[in-house]
């Protein structure tokens, strides 16, 4: 895996590296057939190009909203194989022979599901209280709908293997790991007082609401509308619920270690 960039370096010591904000999904193509000599996604790769319409009236007979996500993780799989398809077609036709590309996104983690993690468990768990207590709608939580998924290693593989895939893509190397987060590596749990672990706990949810709010955002907006108060309001909600998911997170995983699966893909264009 780390030797994919020293390689790239001898084999084109004299290439210049151009860089560039292009406004279109990266399951679209980017750039003019052949012109890549190089490429890495990092982190990308779970969020996909779509998701099913929601009901949001529908009347769901899940527990909690943990065990409703993970329902509706598990009916993204299909799409998830769609999407990265897509992606190795299109980066196919951007990259020129020979050239490497590197991959690392989350993958499904044998310890828990997705959506059992226990930052986002927390925050979902926060956005049920929130109905309960009245500060947003049955509606307004069934709308919020982050198009993630985790793909197992045995997906991704399986998915490599296939003759249009292969046409295309050498797999030089296929891995996983499970990454710690650096804040929980650090915390010295056997001797953690209320102030460390209320720190800890709002450095994890802040963590997952800079992953998750903007698909909250979009969820409340259909609530609060777009009058003059909007803006004041959807800030007011998001501090609620960043402030509820932490009383949550005390309560229900104190202290929880927080950690992510990583698969690791080296690809080489033929």
């Amino acid at each position: 895996m780390h030797s994919a960039t020293p390689e790239w370096t001898k084999n084109y010591p004299s290439a210049r590296v151009f860089t560039l904000m292009i406004g279109r999904s990266f399951y679209q193509q980017l750039v003019p057939d052949g012109q890549v000599h190089f490429g890495f996604s990092f982190s990308c790769l779970q969020w996909l190009s779509q998701v099913p319409q929601v009901d949001a009236a529908q009347k769901y007979s899940f527990v909690d909203r943990v065990e409703l996500m993970n329902f509706r993780h598990n009916t993204l799989r299909g799409q998830s194989d769609a999407d990265l398809r897509q992606f190795l077609r299109v980066r196919g036709d951007e990259f020129a022979s020979g050239a490497p590309l590197i991959l690392s996104f989350i993958g499904k983690s044998t310890a828990c599901a997705y959506w059992e993690a226990p930052v986002f468990k927390c925050m979902l768990l926060a956005i049920d209280d929130m109905v309960e207590s009245g500060l947003i709608t049955l509606e307004t939580a069934n709308l919020f709908y982050p198009p993630l998924f985790a793909r197992d290693l045995h997906q991704v593989e399986t998915l490599l293997d296939l003759a249009e895939v292969k046409s295309l893509w050498s797999t030089m190397y296929l891995s996983e790991e499970d990454v710690e987060h650096p804040k929980s590596s650090k915390l010295a749990r056997h001797s953690t007082n209320l102030a460390e672990s209320i720190e800890y706990a709002q450095e994890m949810i802040n963590f997952g609401f800079a992953i998750l709010s903007n698909f909250f955002i979009e969820a409340i907006r259909a609530q609060v509308g777009s009058g003059k108060n909007a803006a004041a309001e959807e800030d007011e909600l998001l501090a609620q619920w960043k402030a509820v998911a932490v009383e949550k997170f005390l309560s229900e995983c104190r202290d929880a270690v927080v950690r992510f699966r990583w698969i690791y893909v080296y690809l080489r264009r033929n």
